[in-house]
């Protein structure tokens, strides 16, 4: 069985991720988000998205995917009140490294 795109079947879920598991990704998605940013210049931020349906610099797409970052983590909390009554704290903002 793949892990890929378990959650569109029609079954509870049966391949959970353990914390360490996840806080890896998160160190990976770091990773790339920060070379990403210091690979830009303020040539390339001014160029536009390098994606035809984003009519808009790249400046402008970071912005644009913060706010997409901001939606689905606003659904998965939804999501996770709605499904198991879990509360989700609110956290200061920032890349503060800490380990649980």
């Amino acid at each position: 069985m793949s892990r890929d795109y378990e959650e569109l079947e029609d079954r509870p879920q049966s391949l959970l991720y353990e914390r360490p598991d996840v806080i890896a990704y998160l160190s990976h998605c770091r990773g790339k988000a920060a070379a990403a940013i210091a690979a830009e210049t303020a040539e390339s931020l001014r160029g536009l998205s390098g994606f035809h349906w984003l009519k808009f610099s790249r400046a402008e797409t970071h912005v644009y995917n913060i706010r997409r970052i901001q939606h689905h983590a606003a659904h998965l909390s939804l999501r996770l009140r709605l499904d198991w009554g879990a509360e989700v704290p609110w956290f200061g903002s920032g890349w503060r490294e800490t380990q649980r």
